[in-house]
């Protein structure tokens, strides 16, 4: 069987479950009919190629199934014509997943992102550059801006550039959070987009009398069923592992999600008129009906399922943005330079879903059996192994995490030829990456960018407090 696009764009105006039938008709395989399509094109199963983009041939796959399960309801009696088809089918269904498999490997270059990030570099190098480094540097910029604004000699120009660096810095804070909550919590990005705060985010903090947020103590994420739930849940809604996470301070730091909901979320929150003017901070964090990942700027006329939620693209945006940033910071210097056409590039590796490859490859194919180990003060040694974290981080069965999420192997090996101190090496962050399994610890990432010891990432290791 050889399909070509000049085939796919002749029987276009047709169902592709109705080609199919066609195509078993035409070939005896199944009898009963006349087939309406010239065949002429079609050969015989066997070595065959399939000239198709991948996600026809996906298409065709799951219509070709349906059709098959089909046939063998109504020739369930073991005939000549049923056996002909199922042996014709299973030759078929081969080429086609193989197929399947090539083009969704080509189009996803999984790879060419394991070569220049993996978790513990988003975790150890990207995000603290971010808190170290850009966040405070775009901090500074508005308030001597704002500043600037405020004199009594202030020009037009001084109260744009002001306004300027209030977005730039906003802009900062919102691709920081979207980074580091998916870096925190590898949930599937639907779940991301619409979690509420106060329903499936739960913030545990303290307020003033005012109802004005103090500080933030930690961070947790919840994903249960609710039948009225407008958030798409999990394939694991049961799984009691799964349905608590605690996000990791070593990863989303507290003070500067306190001041994301301070700086961003609270005002985006009264701007767009999603709470009554009376509302106070605190009672519009335990409303559960605004989202966590708030769009302090929505460009779309088109309404969220979730009040102030990012649409997909937005989101998916803001974390492809981020996630080149952050490369390009580690002196990654074979990046395209604009997401547009980094996107042309990699039209799937840049998806925020492809964290959980980051998280699947680094504990179950990377850490394995070998996990995180700590000492208590007792002296009592508590261990787990790497496998049951991207169990219960992922919320995914083994068999899914070996054969969808554990990738690129191969670059982890060539990654191992470096010496273990160079930032490149699998093995480079383990000591802080176990710090970020035992919730609750912290990571003072200031002290360990000033330790000269400690793996820098490239090019932006000169930008470091050391």
């Amino acid at each position: 069987m050889q399909v070509t696009s000049r085939s796919i764009e002749r029987n276009a105006t047709r169902p592709l479950a109705v080609v199919v039938v066609e195509y078993a008709v035409a070939h005896d395989i199944i009898g009963g009919g006349e087939a309406q399509t010239d065949c002429e094109e079609e050969t015989a199963t066997g070595a065959d190629t399939i000239a198709l983009p991948p996600a026809a041939v996906q298409m065709l796959f799951a219509l070709g199934t349906m059709t098959e399960r089909v046939v063998i309801a109504i020739f369930g009696d073991g005939s000549a014509a049923e056996q002909t088809f199922r042996s014709t089918w299973q030759a078929t269904a081969r080429e086609l997943k193989a197929a399947l498999a090539a083009g969704r490997d080509s189009r996803q270059n999984l790879e060419e992102l394991f070569k220049r990030i993996t978790l513990p570099q988003l975790i150890c190098c990207v995000l603290p550059w971010r808190t170290l480094v850009d966040l405070p540097r775009r901090l500074r910029a508005l308030q001597l801006a704002q500043r600037a604004a405020a004199a009594p000699t202030a020009s037009a120009r001084a109260v744009r550039d002001a306004r300027k660096a209030h977005k730039d810095y906003h802009d900062a804070l919102a691709r920081w959070v979207v980074q580091a909550t998916l870096a925190a919590d590898p949930v599937r990005i639907g779940n991301a987009q619409h979690a509420r705060v106060g329903r499936e985010v739960l913030i545990d903090a303290e307020w003033n009398d005012a109802g004005e947020l103090v500080r933030i103590n930690s961070l947790a994420t919840t994903f249960r069923a609710h039948d009225e739930s407008d958030v798409r849940e999990t394939e694991t809604k049961h799984d009691k592992l799964r349905a608590s996470w605690r996000w990791s301070p070593a990863i989303i730091g507290h003070q500067w999600a306190a001041t994301y909901v301070q700086e961003v979320w609270w005002p985006a929150v009264q701007q767009r008129g999603l709470v009554p003017a009376t509302t106070t901070m605190r009672q519009a964090m335990s409303m559960g009906t605004i989202a966590w990942l708030i769009n302090p700027t929505p460009r779309s006329g088109k309404t969220p399922p979730v009040a102030g939620a990012y649409l997909s693209k937005a989101l998916n945006d803001i974390w492809a943005d981020a996630l080149l940033a952050g490369m390009r910071e580690m002196g990654r210097d074979d990046i395209p330079d604009t997401t547009v056409e980094a996107r042309e590039l990699w039209p799937i590796v840049l998806g925020p879903q492809k964290v959980r490859h980051l998280w699947a490859t680094y504990w179950w194919g990377l850490r394995g059996p070998n996990g995180p180990v700590r000492v208590h003060r007792h002296g009592t040694e508590e261990r787990t192994c790497g496998q049951y974290i991207a169990r219960r981080a992922t919320g995914d069965v083994d068999t899914t995490l070996e054969s969808h999420y554990v990738k690129c192997q191969e670059v982890m090996s060539e990654a191992a030829r470096h010496p273990i101190a160079h930032f490149d090496h699998p093995s480079a962050y383990h000591r802080e990456m176990d710090i970020t399994w035992w919730l609750g610890e912290q990571i003072d990432w200031a002290g360990r960018w000033s330790d000269k010891t400690f793996p820098s990432a490239g090019a932006h290791a000169t930008e470091l407090p050391r």
